[in-house]
């Protein structure tokens, strides 16, 4: 039981006291199926726990609950709670805590629960604190962990070291590096409001699929959970038989790379699963076929190696550039890598490793341009025309956590098509799909794995005439926007609706829907409403998770980390813990007092200015 005193009031009174049932049989304060037990009183209040008087250098931490700000005040932390819930913090808290002391000098952290709906709401109360005139910080706590689990399982450095990465939070009208497009380039709808996906734009046997698989899930759950991953399906299937010739100098291969965004026990690993199923059924068939044809192999007499049997690929969860190209020598149709789970493969890139030369190589695979590798004992292998189409799941607070500077600044993650559809609670269906649209389906899958490598598919007159006028629109709309993550995916939006124009027709030509060998009119006009669909979701996804905040310069991010006041040896145990070596530290703290960013007061003793 907690009291929460009312401290702006002469006597104090205790104004909330609340608590939660205690189940025997599950052994703690939730129920067997991991939900709450409701509490049993009080009104919502702040558990304020800032005490100025204390010696620390801790910042104001603002909690989800009340057990969280306890630990950490017993740890030395100043911190605040609200006492129900995520969703409840007052405005007129936020100018309480901006009046504090130490918040006005160590600032402010909002460190929220590692959950959907502490990720949601801690936006809202970094706002109301920025309204009251602080410039706050958020912390993007582990999965499923809040900031007691941080300290129960590690110790306050661990904690601390959470704080320190904070990210600074930066008003949506402010926010010129992100910002998506004033409303009347967006047609005037909110920026964070989810459009449902436009299920007319594709081909009538792949949308029967999608439909069919969606309602087999649950028909509270989005179409665009099975669409998304289908069309980098789609585009594996294609491989770099064909490409889009837009002028002579300019062809575009059918690659796409799509991504899910979705929380812990949502339906997005089963909705992948039906996306994906196809590919790993020929997958599996494939590897049985080899396995037999390399049994035979050996069982001869004297085997010739230059005849050993090689295995067809059609997909692959490996993303090490070496497994890939690899299987790119043996298979130079292309493959599909397809992982449920994303965040190992986009999180593999260690700037201080290999992390920006492996980032190139997969941006050179993105484009389908000649790629190359050097494998120990192996020698040099180059593709000539890769095609890796890309297709998995990531939970929001993985993407936000792995997506950093390095993703940005070699263009990486403007490539990654997001979509991040809302999610429902999931409730149990009979519904399943039907042999007859399964068969369909695969039908026109089988059709395009069969497309001749070195088709070239050029544009239909009219198919032409819409394309230059969307690209000519698309690229006014360019220029106004600012520098940064988001004009970097607008840019790309231009460049995957072309390839959408490329899968679509040849899906469309598969059923039976198109009879021109260059794209038609219908096709092009699909790819057209598919492709700013998709890029607007990519931006809105870009706006809920503040995506673009690590593409700052590294040296920037390091600032942020600098405390107001330090000394050399806390630069370099601050870069330590990023990894940046003791060489680099010392450079940039050059750099920075010759650009005034930092205050040089005298040797090995800086502050901010």
């Amino acid at each position: 039981m907690i009291p929460v005193p009312r401290r702006d009031l002469e006597e104090v009174p205790v104004v909330a006291v609340k608590g939660f049932g205690f189940d025997p049989e599950a052994g703690g304060w939730k129920r067997k199926d991991g939900r709450k037990i409701p509490r049993n009183g009080g009104s919502s209040a702040l558990l304020n726990l800032v005490d100025p008087t204390r010696d620390t250098d801790s910042p104001v931490v603002i909690c989800e609950g009340e057990l969280d700000a306890l630990s950490a005040y017993a740890q030395g932390f100043h911190t605040v709670s609200g006492t129900a819930g995520a969703s409840t913090f007052e405005p007129e808290w936020a100018q309480l805590i901006a009046e504090m002391e130490p918040a006005q000098e160590r600032g402010v952290v909002v460190a929220y629960d590692g959950d959907e709906s502490g990720r949601h709401n801690a936006p809202d109360v970094a706002e109301a604190l920025c309204s009251a005139g602080l410039e706050p910080r958020v912390a993007s706590l582990p999965d499923g962990a809040d900031v007691n689990d941080v300290l129960t399982e590690g110790d306050k450095t661990d904690l601390h070291a959470h704080l320190a990465q904070a990210d600074p939070y930066e008003p949506p009208e402010t926010d010129t590096a992100l910002r998506v497009g004033e409303p009347e380039q967006d047609g005037g709808e909110s920026e964070l409001q989810y459009d449902p996906f436009p299920m007319g734009a594709l081909p009538s046997p792949v949308r029967a699929y999608v439909r069919a698989s969606t309602r087999a899930l649950g028909e509270e759950v989005p179409p665009a959970m099975v669409a998304v991953p289908t069309l980098s399906v789609l585009s594996g299937a294609i491989g770099d038989a064909a490409r889009l010739e837009l002028k002579r100098s300019w062809t575009e291969p059918a690659t796409l790379w799509t991504v899910l965004v979705a929380p812990s026990g949502s339906t997005k690993s089963p909705a992948f699963s039906h996306a994906v199923r196809p590919v790993f059924r020929r997958e599996s068939e494939a590897r049985d076929e080899h396995e037999q044809a390399l049994a035979e192999w050996n069982a001869l007499k004297d085997p010739d190696p230059q005849d050993r049997p090689t295995r067809k690929r059609y997909r692959t969860g490996d993303a090490t550039p070496e497994a890939v190209v690899k299987i790119l020598e043996e298979n130079p149709r292309g493959v599909l890598l397809a992982r449920d789970e994303l965040g190992a493969w986009i999180g593999s890139f260690d700037r201080y490793v290999n992390g920006a030369a492996d980032l190139q190589f997969w941006v050179e695979v993105w484009q389908g341009v000649q790629a190359s590798r050097d494998r120990a004992g192996e020698g040099n292998t180059t593709v000539d025309t890769p095609a890796v189409p890309v297709t998995g799941t990531i939970q929001p607070g993985t993407l936000k956590e792995k997506l950093d500077e390095l993703h940005f600044d070699t263009g990486f993650a403007a490539r990654l098509i997001l979509c991040q559809p809302p999610t429902a609670p999931k409730r149990w269906t009979e519904a399943d799909v039907s042999r007859e649209v399964r068969e369909e389906y695969e039908r026109i899958l089988t059709r395009l794995y069969s497309t001749p490598r070195g088709t070239t598919v050029s544009l239909s007159s009219e198919a032409k005439r819409l394309w230059i006028d969307y690209y000519n629109e698309a690229n006014a709309k360019l220029e106004t926007r600012p520098d940064g993550p988001a004009k970097a995916v607008a840019a790309k939006g231009i460049t995957h609706t072309a390839r959408l124009a490329l899968v679509l027709h040849l899906c469309r030509k598969a059923s039976g829907k198109a009879d021109s060998k260059a794209v038609d009119r219908s096709s092009m006009k699909a790819a057209l409403q598919l492709g700013q669909w998709l890029t607007g979701e990519t931006l809105r996804v870009y706006r809920m998770h503040n995506l673009g905040a690590k593409a700052r310069p590294p040296i920037h991010r390091f600032l942020d980390r600098l405390p107001e006041r330090f000394e050399t040896s806390k630069a370099v145990e601050i870069a330590g813990e990023e990894e940046i070596p003791e060489r680099t530290a010392k450079k940039w703290l050059s750099d920075l007092v010759e650009s005034s960013d930092l205050d040089r007061i005298k040797r090995g003793l800086y502050c901010k200015p």
